[in-house]
């Protein structure tokens, strides 16, 4: 298998000098192409180069150009930036009809040459007064057309130039760092070089960032451990972002203050739909498609789930969960009382946030509901270690503003939970919190 890879890895390589000989994908695509066609030509030329995710992405990012509001704010990057609900938190509280105040222009799959290549449409058109740029993942993760181990600096400070170029003059640029991976989400050990990769990266993008001056959003460090991989509950695959994930982000997005808290509001109310307690079964014993959650039981005639490692699975035995699963494929019970519930995209994200080791597990039909016990709130205490009180007050903060509580004046609190780290006044604090929700 090694050597398999090794000769996969040279085939790559060697592709990918080829393409540098002649220049960067995006130069004549971009400029001296795809930028000069109409609307339905571009989505075609797209479609034909990058598949029909990328081309129905454009479609809707030209439709969606007329809705947002002149001077917003632009999130421009891969599947990472695509999954950040940013619609529901910026502008959620705003009524249907008025202009869109952020956008997001995520692509999933896309790299520094391909985001490069659509500035046009997803920059320029908009004429932003801010712009997030998060790319590179691909580049690294891949081994794009152009860029592989660690060496972005080139497509950053390229990416970050051309969108200086099609943008109003005065907009400002933040380049958000390459995120982690988690080893123990991600299965493949032919990846082990990738977290040195994105330490490479992330040097050249601050060199990038002082040079070009413009701003830097450490969301590596962020997201991160002390030994530089994905905090296991910020990512769903090792990959990427996991809801409570994107609320850690945001921390790095925002200050304290009205905004912010507006966008916990925003969210709670998106959340509350998401990741409540109740979620459908989609299907029993077939195959997981794109936001599916599958039950496999012990009726299933495969010995496994059969799914592949971009989703989410936990074993249920006797109402509880005993084991979970950021790979796939589990192993199919053939126990009455036993059963696999497998994830994938919004449903994985579910079962991440919900369902860890020890929760209670009733599946009345097509609904399966969670509950924590005493030991899986144990294990999220132990794996939040000093934001646990943080994220648990923010949590129940949110769903009391949810159920129409007002608890408005306890936002400043909840936020200084994790400036001092304070366990006493956090316990204290989510105690009071709690004490409000049982109020009728």
């Amino acid at each position: 298998m090694k050597n398999i890879i090794r000769v996969a890895l040279l085939v790559v390589a060697a592709a990918s000098i080829g393409t540098m000989a002649w220049g960067f994908e995006a130069d004549k695509a971009s400029t001296e192409t795809l930028w000069k066609l109409p609307q339905g030509e571009r989505i075609a030329e797209d479609q034909k180069r990058q598949g029909p995710h990328y081309a129905n992405r454009m479609k809707f990012f030209y439709e969606d150009n007329k809705k947002a509001e002149p001077g917003c704010i632009v999130f421009l990057g891969d599947s990472i930036t695509e999954g950040f609900p940013i619609e529901a938190a910026f502008n959620g509280h705003l009524p249907k009809d008025a202009p869109r105040k952020v956008v997001n222009r995520g692509i999933s799959g896309d790299h520094l040459e391909g985001m490069i290549e659509r500035v046009d449409v997803c920059v320029r058109d908009l004429k932003p007064s801010k712009v997030y740029i998060m790319g590179g993942t691909n580049d690294l993760w891949w081994f794009r057309k152009d860029y592989k181990e660690g060496e972005v600096k080139d497509g950053i400070r390229r990416l970050v130039r051309r969108v200086r170029e099609v943008a109003p003059k005065g907009c400002e640029i933040y380049v958000q760092s390459i995120l982690p991976i988690n080893h123990k989400e991600e299965p493949s050990k032919s990846w082990d070089s990738y977290t040195e990769w994105v330490g490479k990266a992330n040097k050249q993008l601050k060199e990038v960032v002082k040079e070009e001056n413009v701003h830097l959003v450490d969301t590596n460090k962020a997201l991160s451990d002390e030994k530089g991989y994905f905090i296991p509950r910020f990512t769903l695959d090792g990959v990427h972002v996991t809801p409570i994930g994107y609320l850690r982000w945001i921390d790095e997005l925002l200050p304290v203050g009205p905004e912010k808290e507006q966008v916990w509001k925003n969210l709670a109310k998106f959340w509350d739909t998401n990741l409540g307690s109740n979620y459908k079964i989609t299907g029993v014993n077939k195959i997981r498609w794109e936001d599916d959650l599958i039950k496999y039981d012990n009726k299933c005639t495969s010995t496994t789930t059969g799914t592949n490692v971009y989703g989410y699975e936990v074993l249920v035995e006797n109402d509880k969960v005993t084991s979970v699963s950021g790979t796939g494929n589990m192993p199919i019970p053939k126990k009455a009382n036993a059963c696999v519930l497998s994830g994938h995209g919004k449903a994985a994200a579910w079962l991440k946030a919900k369902a860890d080791v020890g929760a209670k597990v009733k599946i009345d039909g097509k609904t399966v509901e969670v509950t924590p016990s005493d030991e899986s709130l144990n294990n999220a205490r132990r794996e939040a270690g000093k934001d646990y009180y943080y994220e648990a007050c923010r949590r129940e903060w949110m769903a009391l503003t949810v159920a129409g509580k007002d608890v408005e004046k306890y936002y400043p609190q909840v936020e200084k939970i994790r400036e001092t780290g304070d366990d006493a006044a956090g316990k204290a604090l989510l105690l009071e919190l709690q004490k409000i929700g049982a109020e009728k």
